[in-house]
């Protein structure tokens, strides 16, 4: 956390996972990917074959207030990132 938007480089935080889980034999369900909503990849991760956790920062409660702060916000508000998480 604190090194960028991992989703934003998908592949290289995909396979650093599967390395942890299979060289370093620890749990897929012990990894957790921090996120501030990219949609698209949230639906791509929920296809993968490791039980990753998932957190969201959300920033705040409601669209207008997270646009202001979470520019992403504008493109996948809470509604559409929030439909995203329940499929996850």
């Amino acid at each position: 956390m604190g090194m960028g938007e991992p989703l934003g480089n998908y592949k290289a935080v995909i396979d650093s996972c599967h390395r942890i889980n299979e060289d370093l034999n620890i749990s897929a369900r012990n990894i957790t990917i921090s996120t501030v909503g990219l949609v698209p990849k949230i639906l791509e991760l929920s296809k993968e074959k490791l039980p990753l956790r998932l957190a969201v920062s959300l920033h705040a409660i409601d669209n207008e207030s997270r646009s202001k702060i979470m520019p992403i916000n504008k493109r996948f508000p809470l509604e559409v990132l929030l439909d995203a998480c329940k499929k996850y």
